[in-house]
């Protein structure tokens, strides 16, 4: 039986490394990150950098002999890729792709139609706006990118959700709105939703624990995938909780906080 694909749509750092480690705890389940990114004119046939299982890209299984420079087609890029995952991972039945934007998704759509996966599931991720609004804040100031006042990311993040949103409703395959605060707060009934949503055979229901037993081949992903204690527990930034700025913006900025609740609503187990 061909693999499901799971791909995931969402801002950066809004969680989609710790739900894709969260799934791929069942043994049936493969993450495989920021695909998109390893096909954007990346030569890695000298690259030394490293994949989540720990060894560099021209040691691990998946990605070495996969040629990704100017020259390599889309197309054949994703057919080489997804012939290796079923030659060495021939019992997994769902393939997770993290790229996070429907841009990237037409060379899956092309592998559906060729018969190459049996479906595709969107999981739509989202991150309330006042802690993604904080982390970008502070991704920004770290990377010394152009500031930018916490009321104008706050805006930022309901123009690219809102875009989002009219882009998911234009595509074919389904999609399940989901919170990453639910994920963290509710992680059995979150993780059983989407299981359901996906289709998803469970062999381990406890999801926590599945943590520590990940199978993910990610090479651009959030930078926890190379720390096996972070990627192996959930840890919570609240900081937006006791920031009064933020928790006095969001309400009065009422049509970010009405998109923020209907989110927050359809994203609840």
């Amino acid at each position: 039986m061909n693999p499901c694909l799971v791909y995931i749509v969402s801002l950066g750092h809004s969680g989609s490394t710790i739900l894709q480690y969260l799934l791929a705890g069942q043994t049936n389940v493969l993450g495989l990150g920021e695909i998109a990114r390893l096909n954007r004119g990346r030569d890695l046939s000298n690259s030394l950098q490293r994949c989540s299982c720990g060894l560099s890209v021209n040691s691990c299984s998946i990605w070495k002999d996969i040629v990704t420079d100017k020259n390599t087609s889309e197309t054949s890029f994703y057919t080489h890729l997804s012939e290796k995952l079923k030659v060495h991972f021939p019992q997994v039945t769902h393939w997770i792709d993290t790229s996070k934007s429907l841009k990237h998704i037409d060379p899956w759509l092309q592998q559906l139609k060729d018969g190459v996966i049996s479906e595709i599931k969107i999981l739509y991720l989202f991150r309330d706006v006042r802690g993604w609004a904080l982390s970008e804040k502070a991704r920004r100031n770290k990377r010394k990118l152009p500031s930018r006042s916490l009321l104008m990311l706050m805006f930022d993040w309901k123009r690219r959700q809102k875009r989002m949103l009219k882009q998911l409703q234009k595509t074919q395959p389904d999609f399940l709105i989901v919170s990453y605060e639910s994920i963290i707060f509710q992680t059995q009934s979150a993780l059983e939703r989407i299981a359901s949503f996906v289709d998803l055979q469970v062999d381990n229901k406890n999801w926590l624990e599945g943590l520590k037993k990940s199978v993910v081949h990610d090479v651009y992903g959030n930078r926890m995938k190379d720390d096996p204690v972070k990627r192996s527990q959930i840890i919570y930034d609240d900081r937006w909780q006791y920031h009064f700025c933020i928790n006095l913006l969001t309400p009065l900025l009422f049509p970010v906080w009405r998109l923020n609740t209907r989110l927050r609503t359809s994203g609840q187990p």
